[in-house]
């Protein structure tokens, strides 16, 4: 039973490290390991909704394994707000991708909207130097949610269309913006 108390203990201490330091490589296999084989521990372990945005950007790869058991738990609604609730960071968009396309997570698609105008507004935002990493991450992540018919374009047609006036500079926009001039043709 000692036993038990402390691993779940050094779990505990491992999944908060993760939120303030790169793990290595061993303490990410062990966290990995735990949300492939015991789910619903990783529901117990301390992390708070408002260091799920640390955890993706200090530990990138493990989030791609805790993140989709955590939004698929009781607090799913609640993570997924807090995931997007700050700067939609490329990492962010990664794992929130994987979680989505790879996991096929199931989330409303109120919070894909959400996201995405998050997303949008993140570039916006983006410093010069982190511009183009930024709207590149995005076309994948827009294109990816499309193809997978995960969001419509019709439904995000001014902001797209905004979007891909101010960065038409940026390898690929273009494509995106003819796509949304299209529709709305169609329309």
């Amino acid at each position: 039973m000692q036993d038990h108390v402390e691993a779940i203990a050094y779990l505990a201490s491992l999944l908060q490290d993760a939120t303030t330091r790169t793990l290595t490589i061993r303490e990410i296999k062990i966290l990995t390991q735990v949300s492939k084989d015991l789910p619903l521990l990783l529901y117990q372990l301390p992390l708070q909704l408002e260091q799920i945005h640390l955890l993706v950007d200090r530990n990138q790869m493990l989030a791609m394994e805790v993140v989709p058991v955590l939004l698929m738990g009781p607090l799913a609604e609640r993570y997924w707000d807090a995931l997007v609730q700050h700067t939609v960071s490329t990492n962010t968009l990664e794992v929130i991708h994987h979680c989505l396309i790879t996991r096929s997570v199931p989330v409303q698609r109120e919070l894909i909207h959400l996201t995405v105008d998050l997303a949008i507004i993140t570039c916006t935002e983006a410093d010069y130097t982190h511009e183009e990493k930024y709207v590149r991450t995005f076309l994948k992540f827009i294109q990816s949610l499309h193809d997978h018919q995960l969001v419509d374009y019709a439904n995000h047609v001014p902001g797209l269309q905004s979007f891909c006036i101010q960065f038409l500079h940026i390898r690929g926009v273009s494509a995106l913006y003819k796509t949304i001039s299209n529709i709305q043709v169609q329309e």
